[in-house]
């Protein structure tokens, strides 16, 4: 009895050590983990797009922080372009695991857009709030070509509606919808402006589907698509509303796509 009551302050002061160093270690992780330069965040989303959205002169933690945003065509891109205004984050967890990601942008958003990523047992799903995302077209010649030849101006407008994507052991599903809408289309390869206005979108459900329809204008555009094996598959057709525009859209509808008489085909995949 007594060798092993000797023992006991010994043995209680290895077990305090034990506590405080784990002690250390997880509160050196965890400071480490909330002052993560917001640098992180930036080579993340490089990595992700291949480098053509990419977050410049970082500011902040990887939690809070800002940055410019820049559309580009990949690595040794020559035609970047900048979204008007810094681009602002909040990256917050959840208790169930959730991950929300709040973005801000004085020049394009009237309300925080919200991304919130929740694990499960058997999935992983992103959601995307509706918050319409507002931006000039010419951010388009960003990512390079045909875009840097038609150098597009006029309004962008990223709108979702209970948008959301799954990654399950089925694969990646969709649920929603999502649209882009071009507003008072112009480009430097005609004289005709505005030429009209446009809308992308895509219908996840049943199967996802790519609509390009002509909300309005001379230049009259219209195509449909699909995703298969992971591959955008899209066909379409530009022509102009009448006969006396035609020479006027002639070089832009030589640029986007082979002519078939009045009209050039829109192909993608």
């Amino acid at each position: 009895m007594a060798a092993t009551t000797s023992h006991s302050p010994i043995t209680a002061l290895r077990s305090a050590w034990r506590w405080a160093l784990a002690g250390v270690l997880l509160g050196s992780l965890l400071s480490l983990a909330l002052n993560l330069p917001a640098a992180w965040l930036s080579s993340a989303v490089s990595r992700a797009t291949q480098g053509r959205l990419l977050l410049l002169e970082a500011q902040g933690s990887l939690w809070s922080g800002s940055a410019q945003l820049v559309v580009s065509a990949g690595p040794g891109s020559s035609h970047e372009k900048a979204l008007p205004s810094r681009l602002q984050w909040q990256l917050r967890p959840g208790w169930g695991g959730d991950l929300a990601l709040q973005v801000q942008a004085d020049c394009c958003l009237a309300k925080p857009w919200v991304w919130r990523l929740s694990p499960s047992f058997t999935a992983l799903s992103l959601q995307i709030s509706d918050a319409p995302f507002t931006m000039p077209a010419h951010l388009l010649t960003g990512l390079g070509t045909p875009w840097n030849t038609v150098q597009p101006q006029g309004r962008l407008t990223l709108q979702s509606k209970a948008f959301q994507l799954t990654w399950s052991g089925q694969g990646l599903q969709l649920a929603g919808e999502v649209s882009l809408q071009l507003d008072n289309l112009s480009s430097q390869l005609s004289t005709l402006r505005p030429m009209g206005s446009y809308r992308v979108s895509l219908q996840a459900q049943p199967q996802p589907r790519f609509e390009l329809t002509t909300l309005e204008g001379r230049l009259q555009l219209q195509g449909q698509g699909s995703w298969v094996a992971n591959r955008l598959q899209f066909q379409g057709e530009a022509q102009a509303s009448t006969p006396a525009d035609e020479p006027v859209l002639a070089h832009l509808l030589s640029v986007l796509g082979p002519r078939q008489g009045p009209k050039a085909l829109l192909k993608l995949g």
